[in-house]
This record gives C-alpha cells, structure tokens and sequence, in this order.
C-alpha cells in the first residue's frame, strides 16, 4: 500500500519472502536474540515445541537472553499465551 495515494501497490511474493528467509538476512535480523549454544539447544526442540523465554525478548530485560531463562514447551501454549491471553489483558 502506498502511503501516498492509499492504493495497493504491488510488492513481494511468496517466492522473495521465502528466498529472504532463508538466506543469511534471517541471521541478521535474529542475531541479537542469539547466544552461545542456541544451536543445539534449539535443535533439540521437537517440531511441536519451542522456547518460552522470560522475562520477555519485547522487554529491556529479555534482550538478555543469555541470562534470562529458557523452557521447553509446546507450541500450542505459547500460540495459546501471545494470540489468545496477552492480547485480552487490560493494556495489551
């Protein structure tokens, strides 16, 4: 979408979304959340499961995530807790 003339211009696809990813721009982007380790911590997930970290990466704090703590849980949780829980909370 234009901002200027509010009409929708055309932009990329699927294919450029999919080559952009899984390229190396994906490593940069991520870089910051990081640490030493996340490879074999995080191929040791299952295709159901992913890490809960806390405190939050959207906070000051969870961009330490070296530090900060890591769980194993399952994907529909933590679907469960960002897109159905936070959004209904008072200021989310």
């Amino acid at each position: 979408m234009s901002a200027r003339s509010l009409q929708v211009t055309p932009g990329p696809g699927c294919t450029e979304f999919l080559l952009w990813s899984f390229n190396s721009s994906l490593g940069r982007l991520h870089g910051s959340f990081r640490w030493t380790g996340w490879q074999c911590e995080v191929s040791a997930l299952s295709g159901e499961q992913a890490l809960s970290v806390y405190p939050p990466l959207v906070t000051k704090e969870g961009r330490r995530i070296a530090s900060g703590s890591r769980t194993r849980c399952p994907v529909s949780e933590i679907y469960d807790l960002n897109v159905i829980h936070f959004p209904k909370q008072p200021n989310g």
